[in-house]
């Protein structure tokens, strides 16, 4: 039975490595700050995004887990941002 849990235990342990090393970079103090600054400016999701070099959907995850409200974004025909 020890065996098992140790083995269940190795396993658990690669692949939490794994889950940091395929992951981007966590989110420091000052990012989240950055976040609360940006989206209390009204900037689009999309252009967080940019600015702090992570994708839309990082962006919208970090702004929900704090409870920071975002202003959603699209593209329009011609690929220019459009704010909704």
């Amino acid at each position: 039975m020890g065996r098992d849990v140790e083995s269940f235990e190795r396993v658990l342990d690669q692949k939490e490595e794994m889950s940091r090393v395929v992951g981007s970079a966590p989110w420091s103090p000052e990012e989240d700050e950055r976040l609360r600054v940006l989206a209390l400016s009204g900037t689009s999701v999309a252009a967080i995004a940019k600015q702090m070099k992570r994708s839309t959907a990082a962006v919208r995850n970090r702004a929900y887990l704090l409870k920071i409200v975002v202003v959603k974004s699209s593209l329009g025909a011609k690929g220019e941002e459009m704010v909704e």
